[in-house]
């Protein structure tokens, strides 16, 4: 059975339900991707699908629901939930709803749960978040006007807002912060620190899939009929994942690049004007964890986000 050592709570079991492990974003961090990274690992089993969303939408449902989105097969293992809508918590602590209170239900059912939290550029992460909503078919308007509109869009980037939330419930060493972009240049040594942090054997040969998955991208042509023609954006990725596995590499970009395009680049305006609004959670975020977000310059990557990012992410 898994132990956790070197604890201030000392040993605990995490194998087998309830989960264990959460990722709980942020979301268009590469979340999906990552927990691909982590499904590699012989010891840890990952929900199907990976975002339940039980401690927000599907509660209701109760235990044998949530146990059901788990393998059969998880005795001994580290279930992990990884989803994203587990850190939107909104800003305004007057609100109310399933969005709130998501790290005091998870600390009910586990209370020694390892919380796992993937950030990226902030100002970067709204932008990939307006255009996921488009390709989803749930936003039309401009990005200016759905980011001053709804409030979501800047809350899932006020980082230091949702670890607060998170620090209300657990204590510091049961979460664990990961820069996206360190992650994407090093998946396994991330993995190793998931390990480490869950006190798991470290994931030392495994091989780490090579394509991420769940990219932002704008469809071409009459692609864009799928969100609005009865086919899901979950569904389409189900398809684009499958012809990914099934296809010649060369084939499957062909494919790609004839119904994709990359998002386009943010206007420097409307970054900055972003960036102003983030400023005073990224000042706390930086303070809190060390991880350093400079101001954005136009032209240049920004929050110390490289270049050379996967597109779309």
């Amino acid at each position: 059975m898994t132990q956790i050592n070197q604890s201030s709570r000392g040993d605990v079991s995490f194998a087998s339900f309830p989960p264990a492990l959460f990722l709980i974003g942020a979301q268009k961090c590469a979340t999906t991707y990552f927990a691909t990274c982590l499904a590699r690992h012989p010891q840890i089993a990952v929900a199907e699908p990976k975002e339940p969303d039980f401690f927000t939408r599907h509660q209701d449902r109760g235990l044998s629901w949530y146990r059901n989105c788990f393998p059969a097969d998880e005795i001994g293992k580290v279930l992990l939930d990884a989803s994203v809508s587990y850190s939107v918590a909104p800003s305004d602590e007057r609100s109310a709803g399933p969005l709130v209170g998501v790290p005091e239900r998870i600390h009910a059912l586990r209370p020694d749960a390892r919380i796992v939290y993937l950030v990226r550029d902030p100002v970067k992460r709204v932008h990939s978040a307006y255009w996921h909503a488009v390709m989803a078919g749930d936003e039309s308007r401009p990005f200016m006007q759905a980011v001053l509109t709804n409030p979501w869009y800047l809350d899932a980037s006020r980082y230091a807002w949702q670890l607060e939330c998170y620090r209300r419930a657990f204590p510091d060493d049961a979460i664990l912060v990961l820069r996206m972009d360190e992650m994407i240049a090093d998946p396994l040594g991330t993995v190793d620190r998931v390990c480490r942090h869950i006190g798991l054997p470290q994931a030392s040969g495994l091989e780490m899939p090579s394509n991420r998955v769940n990219a932002s991208y704008r469809l071409r042509g009459a692609a864009h009929i799928l969100p609005r023609g009865g086919i899901s954006r979950r569904g389409a990725q189900a398809i684009a994942n499958s012809a990914r596995r099934l296809l010649p590499e060369p084939l499957y970009t062909r494919i790609k690049s004839m119904v994709t395009r990359d998002i386009p680049e943010m206007m420097p305006a409307d970054r900055d004007a972003i960036a102003a609004l983030l400023q005073t959670d990224v000042a706390r975020f930086t303070q809190r964890y060390g991880i350093a977000f400079p101001p954005a310059v136009a032209g240049a990557p920004t929050y110390g986000e490289p270049a050379s990012l996967p597109a779309g992410v």
